[in-house]
């Protein structure tokens, strides 16, 4: 029910119209598993109270009246590309707010990370800052260089930043204050 903004209007791409009733709050129901956006999106499985027919969606368990479908949708890290591949990317570790991903880029073709797109997150390309943009208004792309080269994404909002720096004026002054009440009090 924490959907951002940019993600609802991929939602409505997605569907063809409003993907959040009014009667269901913020949460999203989509049920056009046959949109070209799905695998794109890089959706891997779709969970549906009924069967369904689809060429890109292979039955993988039912039972309970659920049906658990695989699809075959884009990676979720790759190098993006409309005709020809021009690089590979893989996933080589992951946390709750970040990413490391090898790439052996051989064109100009930006990397994709089918996550969310969200002020905040900082990339680097061996240990020198990129530049994240948005991709289709919702994912992360991020232009690398011809060559093999290791890409770390950390999600850091200034507002950590911000509250790192309080915390450590806060913290200096307690002390400071501890400090001259133990000099006070010196004998």
């Amino acid at each position: 029910s924490l959907s951002v903004k940019n993600y609802f209007d991929f939602a409505r791409k997605l569907e063809g119209g409003e993907p959040a009733p009014i009667e269901n709050g913020n949460m999203m129901l989509l049920e056009d598993y046959e949109s070209g956006l799905l695998g794109g999106a890089a959706v891997k499985w779709v969970l549906s109270a009924r069967p369904l027919e689809f060429e890109r969606l292979r039955l993988r368990w039912q039972g309970n009246d659920l049906h658990l479908y695989e699809n075959s949708a884009s990676p979720r890290v790759h190098i993006a590309y409309t005709k020809i591949l021009t690089g590979a990317a893989r996933l080589s570790s992951e946390s709750l707010n970040s990413l490391v991903i090898s790439v052996d880029q051989h064109g100009q073709e930006p990397l994709l990370v089918h996550d969310t797109y969200y002020p905040g997150w900082r990339a680097f390309i061996d240990g020198r800052p990129a530049d994240i943009e948005i991709s289709h208004g919702v994912f992360r792309q991020v232009k690398v260089p011809e060559g093999e080269h290791r890409v770390f994404m950390a999600y850091y909002p200034a507002t950590v930043l911000c509250g790192l720096f309080i915390s450590l004026i806060a913290v200096s002054i307690l002390v400071g204050l501890l400090m001259r009440r133990g000099l006070n009090n010196a004998p």
